[in-house]
This record gives C-alpha cells, structure tokens and sequence, in this order.
C-alpha cells in the first residue's frame, strides 16, 4: 500500500494506493464527488496533474468516500455534447 498526491480539493489531500492480484485499487477519498464525474473527466481527456498522477498508476478500480460506485476503466466516457 502506498500514498499518492492527490490534490484534487485541498492541499494535501492523498489517495491511498493497493496494489492485488487483480490489478490496483485506488481508494481515492474526496479527489472526484463521484466515479460518473470521474469518468467523464477522464473521457474528457483529464487535464489535471492529480488526475494524471492517479491514471498514471494504471487503476483497475477506483473508490470514491461519497459514492457507492466504483469507477474501472470502461467507464471512460467521454462527456456528451
């Protein structure tokens, strides 16, 4: 397990970073409200450093603390219209 930089809402704010059997879980606190908006930046093409530092660790899954959802990279959406 390790941190990452995740400064998404507040300085100092990290992600912690798991890494399995089944690939690397990401329990991403209150970086995104959700894995919906999440995914849609990222389908969106990013654009942020903390969103590049956390893709950059290849996730399988990604949990968010006020979302029941989790986000996987086939929900790399692009945001319509």
């Amino acid at each position: 397990m390790a941190a990452a930089d995740a400064r998404a809402r507040s300085p100092g704010h990290q992600s912690l970073v798991v890494r399995q059997a089944d690939g690397t879980v990401v329990l991403a606190g209150q970086a995104h409200d959700s894995a919906a908006s999440f995914g849609r930046q990222v389908g969106d093409g990013g654009g942020s450093p903390w969103l590049d530092r956390l893709l950059a660790l290849d996730p399988a899954r990604v949990l968010f603390a006020h979302d029941a959802s989790v986000w996987t990279p086939s929900m790399r959406t692009p945001n319509p219209g």
